[in-house]
């Protein structure tokens, strides 16, 4: 099973996408050694991809090991990916006790503050569902908390437009393709907070580097590095109100205390995809039960496959049909966003569409 995952994670997850964390996961699968250390990653991770970022994470405090150069992240013109493995399979030996460490206390947190861009579009029509209601954003899997910051940066969406500060330090830009109903303001944010196993406090500086281990080592490095190190600035200057816990035990308790001058507004990116199907069924049946006694939206970004993604919106209202529709696609990390012309109104759970 683990030797599938990893030439799964390599064909569907890393090809045509990251070259060098393609040929390392088929190395993986062909290591019983590499295999048996993925085996220490908490249940209901991606056992290949928590591997490799704990891999990133230690190489970046080792630039001198041969690793490090077949990574853009840490030399300007890296070696072939392909003739990896060997270096590959000799750090994971000689690390192998700090790997098998970190691989439990660690989970996939990849805060990619892109995601915001395609996610604008989902929060502008929940706020006008519920008449520009102040919002009460809880992010469900918050990691650092830089996407409940979304109100703090500028969107460009090419020709289709631009919208928030024109001062903002951070610009997210983001190609529109088809009829995206860009918001012509961020919605209101009355209050936010977040959700997760293990939150992630980017004041502190391992915990940032840890964020930064989690960007793959492409071409984009530089890029997603930039826009990491610039949202943690503005998290860090007025950080959310984070919670350490499972979803389905502190959710309920969050909302039941959000006034009622607040509209509740989950948004979850990446997250429910990793979640075992009975505890996605039950985060489903939870959201439900809380929309039977006050109105409640969720604006979702979730894998269709490991390419591309779904956008969608929930709307449960107290005596009413829950009213949801997925509206369009993604690129995993904010690069397009893509709209349906008319929405795909269904019954899904908060789940990826297979």
């Amino acid at each position: 099973m683990m030797r599938e995952a990893f030439l799964h994670a390599a064909h569907e997850m890393f090809d045509g996408y990251c070259d060098l964390y393609a040929a390392l996961s088929r190395a993986g699968a062909q290591s019983p050694d590499v295999l048996a250390l993925a085996e220490h990653a908490r249940p209901g991770q991606s056992q290949p991809l928590l591997l490799l970022d704990v891999v990133h994470y230690l190489l970046r405090e080792r630039p001198e090991h041969a690793l490090a150069s077949y990574y853009r992240s840490l030399r300007a013109e890296p070696l072939p990916a392909a003739e990896a493995a060997g270096p590959y399979l000799s750090f994971c030996r000689e690390h192998r006790a700090q790997i098998e460490q970190l691989l439990p206390q660690r989970q996939v947190q990849t805060n990619e503050v892109r995601r915001a861009a395609p996610l604008l579009p989902v929060l502008g029509l929940a706020w006008q569902r519920v008449a520009e209601q102040p919002l009460a954003l809880i992010a469900l899997g918050a990691s650092g908390g830089l996407l409940l910051m979304l109100d703090r940066y500028r969107y460009d969406y090419g020709p289709a437009g631009q919208v928030g500060d024109p001062a903002a330090r951070l610009v997210l830009t983001c190609q529109a393709r088809g009829p995206v109903p860009i918001p012509q303001r961020i919605p209101v944010l009355a209050s936010r907070a977040g959700i997760d196993l293990n939150p992630i406090d980017v004041r502190e500086d391992s915990q940032r580097r840890w964020l930064e281990a989690q960007i793959w080592p492409t071409e984009a490095f530089e890029d997603r590095a930039r826009r990491l190190d610039l949202a943690a600035e503005v998290t860090a200057q007025d950080p959310p109100r984070l919670i350490q816990g499972d979803i389905l035990t502190e959710l309920g308790p969050l909302v039941a205390s959000i006034p009622a001058e607040q509209a509740v507004c989950l948004m979850h990116s990446y997250t429910t995809y990793e979640m075992p199907p009975e505890a996605r069924a039950r985060l489903s049946s939870l959201v439900r039960q809380l929309g039977e006694t006050r109105a409640v939206l969720c604006a979702g970004l979730e894998w269709d496959s490991h390419r591309v993604t779904w956008l969608s919106l929930q709307h449960y209202v107290p005596g009413q049909e829950p009213w949801e529709c997925q509206l369009g696609h993604a690129q995993v990390h904010g690069e397009w966003v893509e709209w349906l012309a008319d929405g795909k109104n269904s019954q899904t759970e908060l789940a990826p569409v297979e």
